[in-house]
């Protein structure tokens, strides 16, 4: 499957992938993730540690029951969500079918308005603030 998201993130040059893996065997597992990326000869996916070991990151609310979770986003927001046991080549289809999708789809711009409007404020606020010390 990694492979495969290899091809689809190399195609796509503003997409960005990764596999985290959680494992508590700190050096023996860094060697096993460099021997597959070169390997494989990965070129766009990027292999690292979570820091926290075997335990899922905080916040992320990854099921426990299940063996690999696949997240894809756009923009700050997960837009799919696969939890499997096993990847056979059945997943593997659907998982780079949706990655060919997300990546090839323009991040939605939501919230980029209100920073917009917030710089313009700021600006506003320090423009008033040097005209006062300007008297």
């Amino acid at each position: 499957m990694v492979k495969e998201l290899d091809k689809v993130g190399a195609k796509n040059k503003d997409s960005i992938s990764y596999v985290v893996y959680l494992s508590d065997k700190g050096d023996e597992a860094k060697t096993t993730l460099a021997a597959f990326a070169k390997t494989n000869k990965l070129t766009s996916v990027d292999m690292t540690l979570n820091k926290s070991g075997a335990k899922p990151p905080k916040g992320y609310k990854l099921n426990p029951e299940v063996t690999h979770t696949i997240l894809m986003y756009s923009g700050n927001k997960v837009v799919q969500n696969f939890a499997l046991d096993k990847i056979d080549a059945a997943a593997t289809k659907k998982i780079v079918q949706a990655a060919t999708k997300v990546f090839s789809s323009k991040p939605a711009k939501k919230g980029r308005k209100n920073k917009d409007k917030r710089r313009r404020k700021k600006k506003e606020r320090k423009k008033k603030e040097r005209g006062k010390d300007a008297v």
